[in-house]
């Protein structure tokens, strides 16, 4: 009746079983006040209900004292997960509200719970799920904080790159900022010289390695032939190449190339990459590049 709203019926049919229930069993009173809790916060008495919450958590310590039964260890885990799910509601409440890991370690405990004694399945997938869901919650956090940290690191670079005049001066604080900014470990920029890509500036490399018949200098071919952005996570790269596919993953190294545009069109590429362990570029990568 409570997950239902109706209130009112609810709260008939939890007078009549304290009227009727007798003893002092620990179980009971910890499953009463679960459900006192849930009818307090569906009349919106969230402080209220949190304070059952806790103390229905608080009869735990007295049931371990007494050698705790597999009845209060069901009322144990029911409370914790409806505690969990009454934070996860109400977490964005600054009269309740609690951070993102104490609702994280409610679920897990409830997980524990449910696991040991192997019944109540749908407690356990309840607190698995949840799990999940914060999880994949604070992943997309912490993707959409990195977003907003490397859009003010471009904003920054805009306005150094918009100070100067000179492109001598340009092309190498362009290749710095951008290796910065996306976590790169080597650059390039080829200009264009009478149709003919020429290394103007280098981060990273050693001798022989951006010379014609390497992956360095046909990947960025590819770019300024087809005035398109080639990024090493589509298939398109493998054509670009032109090099064994088992060649080119034993490299391992995330690839990312651009063109660079003028006034008068295509004016060269900016070719970036680094091993899979430290970075992965994406499309994100590409748009900031």
């Amino acid at each position: 009746l409570i997950k239902l709203g109706r209130a009112e019926e609810a709260r008939g049919c939890l007078e009549e079983l304290l009227s009727r229930l007798k003893g002092n069993r620990s179980d009971i009173e910890i499953d009463l006040l679960r459900l006192e809790a849930m009818l307090s916060a569906l009349n919106g008495d969230l402080p209220g209900a949190k304070e059952k919450f806790l103390r229905a958590i608080q009869l735990r310590t007295r049931a371990v004292q007494n050698g705790i039964q597999e009845v209060q260890f069901n009322a144990i885990g029911r409370v914790m997960f409806e505690y969990g799910m009454f934070l996860y509601e109400h977490r964005s409440n600054k009269e309740v509200g609690e951070p993102e890991s104490k609702i994280f370690e409610v679920f897990t405990v409830v997980k524990g719970i449910f696991q040991e004694k192997s019944c109540f399945f749908v407690y356990l997938k309840g607190a698995m799920d949840m799990i999940d869901l914060i999880n994949r919650e604070s992943s997309f956090k912490v993707a959409m904080e990195e977003k907003q940290k490397t859009l003010i690191r471009l904003m920054e670079s805009l306005t150094a790159i918009n100070s100067i005049h000179d492109m001598a001066e340009i092309l190498p604080r362009i290749t710095d900022l951008a290796l910065d900014t996306l976590k790169g470990e080597r650059g390039i920029v080829f200009i264009d010289t009478d149709g003919s890509l020429f290394p103007e500036v280098v981060r990273g490399f050693e001798e022989g390695e951006v010379d014609r018949d390497t992956v360095v200098f046909k990947a960025a071919q590819h770019v300024f032939s087809s005035r398109r952005p080639l990024l090493s996570t589509s298939r398109e790269i493998y054509d670009a190449i032109d090099v064994p596919i088992k060649g080119f993953i034993l490299d391992l190294r995330s690839i990312m190339a651009v063109p660079v545009q003028s006034k008068r069109g295509i004016y060269g590429v900016i070719y970036l990459d680094c091993s899979y362990v430290n970075t992965i570029f994406n499309r994100d990568s590409v748009e900031i590049l």
